[in-house]
């Protein structure tokens, strides 16, 4: 999910318990600090290195999330939120969004590697290759998954509605 109230951007996502994991910048501060808040509000700065990172999402053990880093290209990332160690799940075009199944086990992303830009399913492990969920007639961009993993929310831009939720 990801918040813009006038120039502020904020990306989070929510573990099971309630706890939020957010990033707060300006759109122009791409070295971004990861932070723990819990639900008085008191914030816990990860012990982790600052990074362009964007669009959290945290992982069932709560310890390890996918981010994306925004580089050339944007690329999905497992990473350690205790160590800082990363893990570089995708290698082909710009990839953005990550959104993980509730057990773990995979997670749903867009990709530009298309033309337009489609959506991908792929191991939280890294291994297998992505899968292609649809052939977009526009670009697409993953929102949520079911809890049980069979429903995909997702955007579609076009030019004539422009963001419509599938």
């Amino acid at each position: 999910i990801q918040v813009k109230p006038q120039e502020l951007v904020g990306s989070f996502d929510l573990a099971e318990d309630g706890t939020l994991a957010w990033i707060a910048s300006r759109e122009s501060d791409l070295q971004r600090m990861l932070v723990w808040i819990d639900r008085k509000g008191r914030e816990t700065p990860l012990p982790i290195p600052v990074r362009p990172y964007s669009h959290p999402a945290l992982m069932p053990d709560e310890r390890t999330a996918i981010v994306e880093i925004e580089a050339t290209p944007h690329n999905l990332w497992h990473l350690d939120l205790t160590s800082g160690a990363l893990t570089r799940l995708t290698h082909e075009g710009a990839n953005h969004r990550p959104v993980v199944s509730r057990d773990g086990r995979f997670f749903v992303f867009s990709s530009d590697r298309t033309t337009p830009r489609s959506l991908f399913r792929q191991s939280t492990d890294g291994s297998g290759t992505p899968e292609r969920l649809a052939n977009a007639a526009s670009g697409q961009n993953a929102t949520s998954l079911s809890a049980n993993g069979r429903w995909l929310a997702f955007t579609e831009a076009t030019p004539t509605t422009r963001d419509d939720i599938w």
